[in-house]
């Protein structure tokens, strides 16, 4: 498990996944890129990827930040 608060802030970027992993949101994300879809995240929010999929955000220079673990 990995806590959010020793990576973040975080860069904005779409990574291709190669582990099945398992995320808990503390805090509101806006707009993250999942497979073909865009998705809003609340707080206490339960995130699952899969191995060959692509997330995150466009690079875009901006970072933002997560609270929680992965």
């Amino acid at each position: 498990m990995i806590p959010y608060e020793a990576v973040t802030p975080i860069h904005n970027s779409l990574n291709q996944y190669e582990v099945y992993a398992l995320f808990l949101l503390e805090n509101n994300i806006d707009e993250l890129n999942y497979g073909m879809g865009k998705y809003d995240f609340q707080a206490g929010t339960l995130i699952t990827v899969a191995q060959g999929q692509t997330g995150g955000r466009e690079d875009d220079g901006n970072t933002f930040e997560i609270k929680g673990w992965a």
